[in-house]
């Protein structure tokens, strides 16, 4: 009995050492994906929003990302285009756009329904 207890012990102490809370995950997901949207905005500043919006949804239909992914990275492409401004750089974009999906986090609705 005691062997199947300490067997338990750790092994629910290396599942849950290493695995990441899914709030976590899908706040630095998001800010992954704003970071890089950033920096292609800033790449390509002569171009409009409707020019990178397409570039986006083509990149992502060419590489056969589901449609709730692509939705998904264009409503983070929208939030990041009306929220930041170009001169922005992309660690303040990532950091920004965590922080405000960590404190999101209280409304729990949000991360069941990713």
């Amino acid at each position: 009995m005691r062997y199947i207890f300490l067997y338990f012990l750790f092994y629910c102490l290396s599942v849950n050492a290493v695995t990441v809370p899914k709030p976590i995950s899908i706040c630095l997901w998001e800010a992954q994906i704003s970071s890089d949207l950033q920096y292609g905005r800033q790449y390509d500043r002569q171009k409009d929003v409707f020019w990178h919006k397409s570039k986006v949804e083509n990149l992502l239909k060419h590489t056969k990302k589901p449609y709730w992914y692509i939705n998904k990275v264009l409503n983070i492409f929208d939030l990041v285009w009306v929220t930041y401004d170009i001169e922005d750089t992309e660690s303040f974009v990532f950091k920004t756009t965590y922080n405000k999906c960590i404190k999101e986090y209280k409304n729990t609705d949000r991360f069941y329904y990713y």
